[in-house]
């Protein structure tokens, strides 16, 4: 962070379009209760079994989770991982030691293996980049997502999924929002939260 002297004088500055804290994101998890959503995938909740029978599965898709990391030992996501990258200073891991980024990982692209096929994922023929931008207890930084976004872009991302709270783009988040747009103009698909606070 630089001084207050410094920060001026970048503002001054003609080439610089605008200065922008770095702000904060987490994970948070739906309002409702678990017995909600009991025994309902959300393949099915999508109907995703129709576009399957079409044969469209997520096959030679590539989905890169902006997360909390991915657990590549999940029953589920063996195999899904084709890259990984962390952004999460003084964690230097990819693994997930939260657990969103694997649920978010499973609902994208799980296998259906440790439930006996019951929760198979929406694309479950997706490959998946693991872009651990979230810490262990929740928490991250505009910075990283920008920087992930990036990288996923890099690494071949076709979609980029945003599963993160406090992250409304636009006006309120121009440095993510440019970085999204970014990616858009790139190709890709960027998929960002929505309603898990009703």
């Amino acid at each position: 962070m630089g001084s207050p002297g410094t920060i001026r004088r970048l503002a001054r500055e003609q080439w610089i379009e605008g200065l922008y804290l770095d702000g904060s994101v987490f994970v948070s998890g739906p309002v409702r209760s678990e017995d909600d959503f009991a025994g309902e995938s959300s393949a099915r909740m999508v109907n995703a079994s129709y576009l399957w029978s079409q044969g469209i599965n997520g096959s030679g898709v590539i989905v890169a989770v902006l997360d909390s990391g991915i657990n590549q030992n999940h029953p589920d996501l063996i195999g899904k991982v084709v890259g990984e990258v962390n952004f999460v200073k003084n964690e230097e891991t990819t693994n997930d030691l939260l657990g969103h980024g694997t649920m978010v990982a499973g609902i994208i692209a799980g296998s259906g293996e440790a439930s006996g096929g019951k929760y198979v994922g929406v694309a479950p023929g997706a490959r998946l980049l693991n872009v651990r931008v979230i810490d262990s207890e929740g928490d991250g930084r505009d910075s990283d997502i920008i920087a992930g976004i990036e990288w996923a872009l890099n690494n071949g991302a076709d979609i980029i999924s945003l599963s993160l709270g406090g992250l409304d783009l636009g006006e309120t988040n121009l440095p993510v929002t440019m970085a999204a747009d970014n990616a858009m103009d790139a190709g890709a698909i960027v998929c960002v939260a929505a309603g898990n606070s009703g």
